[in-house]
């Protein structure tokens, strides 16, 4: 089998002069489709070929043969897909390298009919992430009707999740706890959103995946230096937020909505200055410019979506811009929201306006 796929590769490689757009550095997914038992062709990432990270390809059925070749600085791997009954349920690690390594499933099959919708992170430096990876999907693939998407990086891991009720939410949150080579819990509890429907569009898979960033900044270290997740500012409760916001001192504050410009449209905290940003990385400099007439003891309170944002806005504005009086609001909005229900304040104690941005399908299933 080895032998005719090598065949096939070195007919490729002879006959590369027919395909110019392989040497134009085109980012084509599928460049070759080789229609014998399933083998195909692709083009991973524009490095060379790394076999201290690319020789992995493995499913919870069997372990497949692959070959992988450079041409240039272009990367291939040729692999058989597996065609088989179990397929819908098959997992399978997709053959790509470095920050797009992806294992995944369709949810399994579950009788519950609600579903518990949560995120959670934790900044804490990985030395594996593939080790990671592969035993975070180990603990809770089994988990029926699991969803979402987790991510780790060399940085820390980042989730949001949709789970059904009882004990496929205790079995998750007691593999998180305990089976990860870190605890996003360590610090703070998971955030608990809302409990939906099953048939609610949520998240179509399972998705553990590694990648350079868990939180993409876009910072300049030479701009910002290298800062200190940990060194954020003051994380106040939604009850300790809501206090602070109607506070003698709130004539002082400076609200800062560090979200994009796209999401504080919807909806925003009363007072709340948006940076009206397009995406997180253009932060930075909408950061300087709202806070460059502040004094360095200013207190400026920062929130976000449901709290990741303001771990690394809130280190950004005490290390680089050296305010002292930062606070930020812990889970964010989702946080804020789930204040408000279970301590049964009316709406008009509420100091929120406006719907919150949604970043799973139920976004699109309201925009529709």
């Amino acid at each position: 089998m080895l032998s005719s796929i090598v065949n096939r590769v070195s007919l490729f490689q002879r006959h590369r002069h027919m395909m110019p757009f392989f040497d134009r550095g085109c980012f084509f997914f599928v460049v070759l489709i080789v229609r014998t038992r399933g083998f195909c062709v692709r083009p991973l990432h524009s490095r060379r070929f790394d076999p201290n990270t690319d020789l992995r390809y493995t499913s919870n059925t069997k372990t497949f043969s692959k070959l992988q070749f450079h041409q240039g600085s272009r990367l291939y791997a040729v692999h058989e897909h597996p065609l088989n009954e179990n397929l819908l349920h098959d997992t399978v690690e997709r053959i790509v390298v470095g920050s797009d390594a992806v294992l995944s499933q369709n949810p399994l099959p579950t009788d519950a009919t609600q579903l518990q919708m949560l995120s959670f992170y934790h900044f804490e430096p990985i030395s594996d992430i593939l080790e990671a990876r592969n035993g975070c999907y180990e603990a809770i693939r089994h988990i029926p009707g699991l969803r979402g998407t987790i991510y780790f990086a060399e940085e820390g891991m980042n989730a949001q999740m949709a789970v059904p009720l009882g004990e496929p939410l205790n079995t998750l949150l007691e593999a998180c706890s305990t089976k990860l080579v870190i605890n996003p819990f360590q610090d703070q509890p998971p955030n608990l959103g809302d409990v939906v429907p099953i048939d609610v569009p949520t998240f179509d898979r399972l998705i553990v995946r590694t990648r350079d960033y868990v939180l993409r900044d876009g910072m300049n270290i030479e701009h910002t230096g290298l800062l200190d997740w940990a060194d954020a500012g003051n994380e106040l409760t939604p009850a300790e937020w809501h206090q602070s916001l109607q506070g003698n001192d709130k004539s002082s504050m400076v609200i800062l909505d560090c979200r994009n410009s796209y999401e504080s449209e919807k909806g925003t905290f009363q007072g709340a200055i948006p940076l009206e940003t397009q995406n997180f990385q253009q932060s930075w400099e909408a950061l300087r410019e709202a806070t460059k007439d502040l004094t360095s003891d200013t207190p400026i309170a920062i929130f976000c979506t449901g709290g990741i944002r303001c771990v690394k806005t809130g280190a950004f504005l005490k290390q680089t811009l050296g305010f002292e009086n930062v606070s930020r609001l812990q889970h964010g909005i989702i946080g804020y929201q789930r204040f408000l229900q279970e301590a049964e304040l009316p709406q008009e104690e509420s100091l929120w306006n406006g719907e919150n941005f949604l970043f799973d399908k139920r976004r699109q299933e309201r925009e529709g």
